[in-house]
């Protein structure tokens, strides 16, 4: 992205940064187009029906301590501190689990369109649908994704354990967990199917789940404007000169590369200038990590 701003307004402005008050010569910066990407709405982050196209808070647990970016290795390391402690992590055995709870599955997305919902999935998916129309085509098409289901019935409670995640984040949201877009999609068609026939089988199940530690997510509150924001950001050349000419601080998280487009971008508030700059983000758009989690 390139920047139509003169010369001048760029000297104006870096020159002006170093003012008392420099808060004004930040609300000059009133326009970044990338900040009104579609992406930035809230809704798209946390409603999806694949695990993987949510927001990808998951990937705090067990940061590595090499996977934040950015000019300075002391404020890298901060930054660390406060986001490794974000997420815990359950792993919890479950003598049953109602399959029309079930609405999201983990597996890599095979569809490239935004899906809210198993109706959306069966009708943008190239794959084709299993075509339920009767509790044996149910029964058959379930057993694709679960293998041993026939031979266990009536008996639920010996069916074979299903892989599910949940995610504090993501509420209402449960995913089952397969490796395969074909299983995915045969699942998708059975769980739809039981949901509108309210076929409310339980099933044994290993649930993983996501929470948000509650005291380290006031920490980083208190400590950092953390903002989601567009990749496309980095290109734009008046928001680089304010943070290199200045020397600002500040830390890059790239989600690991799990949902493309999008950065975290921390900037402590201990200085003036960076805590300024964080909240004039947010008015052009930038979602507040710690707002969106509470």
């Amino acid at each position: 992205m390139t920047s139509s701003r003169s010369p001048t307004f760029i000297r104006k402005l870096t020159s002006s940064l170093f003012r008392p008050d420099h808060s004004a010569v930040l609300k000059e910066l009133h326009h970044f187009p990338c900040l009104n990407s579609p992406i930035f709405s809230a809704a798209p982050l946390f409603n999806q029906v694949f695990f993987n196209r949510n927001l990808p808070l998951a990937t705090f647990y067990a940061l590595p301590s090499n996977a934040l970016s950015g000019p300075v290795q002391q404020d890298k390391a901060k930054a660390h501190a406060y986001l490794k402690d974000l997420i815990q992590v359950e792993v919890l055995p479950l003598e049953r689990f109602s399959i029309c709870q079930i609405n999201g599955l983990r597996t890599t997305p095979y569809v490239e369109q935004p899906v809210t919902d198993f109706a959306q999935l069966l009708a943008t998916s190239e794959l084709p649908n299993a075509g339920i129309i009767s509790f044996s085509d149910f029964k058959n098409t379930l057993s694709q994704a679960l293998p041993n289901l026939e031979q266990a019935l009536p008996n639920l409670e010996q069916a074979p354990s299903i892989n599910l995640t949940q995610a504090s984040w993501l509420k209402g949201r449960a995913f089952w967990e397969t490796n395969s877009s074909e299983k995915a999609h045969a699942l998708a068609s059975a769980l739809q199917y039981a949901q509108l026939r309210q076929i409310d089988w339980d099933l044994p199940a290993l649930l993983t789940r996501y929470t948000v530690i509650e005291s380290a997510l006031l920490a980083l509150k208190h400590n950092y404007h953390a903002l989601i924001i567009p990749e496309a950001l980095w290109l734009n050349s008046e928001f680089m000169h304010v943070l290199v000419s200045n020397k600002l601080p500040y830390v890059r998280f790239n989600f690991l590369n799990k949902l493309k487009g999008i950065e975290l971008l921390l900037l402590p508030k201990n200085t003036k200038l960076t805590k300024t700059l964080g909240y004039q983000l947010i008015k052009q758009g930038a979602l507040e990590l710690t707002q969106l989690l509470k």
